[in-house]
């Protein structure tokens, strides 16, 4: 574990800048050896603490110079048009749209609204805020040649094979790795798109050393972008050979063919059609004429890897979204209550919505779960004292508030599926976003930061510390200049 540890603060120092046109950036880090647990990988890995700390940045500027948070991202935001964008950290954004899902998250709050409402609340005693995460993050690794440059001892390929069987089966066999992100679902989804077939008919064949291809890892968000686009790819090849086949079969041209419902159809004659399964058995069993050259077995094969723009940069796929939170603090016991929490995210094309819609629900109670109470505990002699999960607190259902999820769905033209990472979506978006929230709703008192977790005798403490001080009301300004 200890030679991982590194790569966290690297990942971070490489995404510091997030979506904003930063010129320039220096990020230390310190390494520390101790006996106590070391630091791994975690959802995020690097990209959920640079997504903090721009975020947060971002925010105290906001407060600093008394701007509204949601006016200084606009204004600093990488334009559409400036994409491939490469960052001061040696990184290039393949493309990017950050307006559309702030828009749309802001749409979803009624923001001016909201702020109006929470002006009302303060001078009734309230300490209501509204925490915004315009988070960026890269995913899906990089080109093997850009990682052998920098000795990571992987590839930033993946592999897929796609066969139809003389019996109406379809198998895949990819070498991603199912850890429960629904990405066996999504494969067999993206096939029987494909192929316009039951998704019920496809066997997905992974995670299996001797009947799967080499996998490069399902990790970096990376299974569907790359293992995705490598069954996509596979998949319209077996396409490609089914029509070849049946053409020759029905005595048409391949461009008067297409693939309804399991069948090959003579576009403008309907009722002349044949099913897969049969242009399977003709085509393996010999039964009729094939085309010349053509192979008997309808089996493809297809690689995929993400694109190089440049050399010196590190070539990243990068998602991107708007969380937003709304945080009521009650100042008598430091609790706080979670109003709303909208969450808009942009992942290019989404396969499966509900798939996506679970992997937000998931990474947010992760990152508010870091913003709320998890932390490792060590007594003076380097013992843990959060070793169980009697003692090391983590979310539950009734922790969480409700989610509003939405998308909004920028193609990515990186990738020949269109789709953007969504794995540590929820997780870099949701820290900030309450961090902010409370911060907001703090700030009357001058209270500009507390460090996470957010635990009730924190918020206390900080709170009866800033009222000993005078009060310093600066809510945000609105775009229009109202305060």
């Amino acid at each position: 574990y200890a030679a991982s540890t590194p790569v966290t603060p690297m990942v971070c120092a490489a995404c510091i800048t997030g979506g904003y046109k930063i010129l320039d950036a220096v990020l230390r880090a310190e390494g520390v050896f101790t006996h106590t647990t070391a630091l791994d990988a975690y959802r995020g890995y690097g990209r959920a603490e640079s997504c903090y700390v721009i975020e947060r940045m971002i925010n105290r500027l906001a407060q600093e110079i008394e701007m509204d948070p949601v006016a200084l991202r606009r204004k600093n935001f990488i334009q559409p048009d400036e994409f491939p964008y490469a960052t001061a950290m040696n990184n290039v954004y393949d493309n990017g749209h950050y307006e559309v899902s702030l828009a749309r998250a802001l749409e979803l709050l009624d923001y001016d609204a909201l702020r109006a409402q929470q002006r009302i609340a303060r001078t009734e005693g309230h300490f209501l805020g509204i925490g915004i995460s315009t988070h960026v993050w890269r995913g899906g690794f990089r080109s093997t040649k850009s990682m052998g440059i920098d000795n990571w001892v992987m590839g930033g390929w993946e592999k897929s094979t796609v066969t139809v069987s003389d019996n109406g089966g379809i198998t895949v066999t990819t070498g991603t790795c199912s850890i429960g992100q629904g990405i066996v679902t999504a494969t067999a989804q993206i096939v029987a798109d494909v192929l316009s077939v039951d998704i019920a008919s496809i066997h997905v064949i992974e995670k299996d050393t001797f009947a799967a291809p080499h996998g490069n890892g399902s990790m970096g968000s990376r299974s569907l972008i790359v293992g995705g686009s490598a069954t996509l790819l596979a998949a319209k090849k077996v396409r490609q050979k089914l029509q070849r086949l049946a053409a020759h079969l029905l005595g048409v041209g391949e461009d008067e063919l297409e693939l309804r419902e399991g069948r090959v159809v003579v576009s403008h004659q309907p009722e002349r059609s044949v099913p897969l399964y049969e242009v399977a058995r003709l085509s393996q069993r010999g039964e009729a004429d094939q085309p010349p050259g053509t192979e008997p077995v309808i089996e493809e094969t297809a690689v995929f890897e993400l694109p190089e723009f440049a050399p010196e940069y590190a070539t990243h796929t990068a998602a991107w979204g708007t969380h937003i939170c709304v945080a009521e603090v009650e100042p008598d016991t430091g609790k706080i209550d979670i109003q709303r929490y909208v969450a808009v995210d942009d992942l290019g094309r989404v396969v499966n919505p509900k798939i996506v819609a679970g992997q937000i629900h998931g990474g947010v109670a992760q990152g508010l779960g870091q913003a709320l109470m998890e932390e490792a505990v060590y007594d003076d002699d380097g013992q843990l004292l959060t070793s169980s999960f009697l003692d090391y607190c983590t979310p539950r259902a009734a922790d969480m508030p409700w989610l509003e999820v939405a998308f909004t769905e920028t193609p990515n033209p990186t990738v020949p599926l269109g789709a953007r990472s969504v794995g540590e979506a929820g997780v870099c978006g949701a820290s900030p976003a309450l961090v902010n929230a409370v911060v907001d709703a703090l700030s009357p008192l001058g209270i500009t930061h507390i460090d996470m977790p957010l635990r009730p005798e924190k918020i206390w403490q900080a709170i009866n510390e800033a009222r000993h001080n005078a009060p310093v009301s600066t809510p945000y300004k609105t775009e229009a200049g109202q305060r």
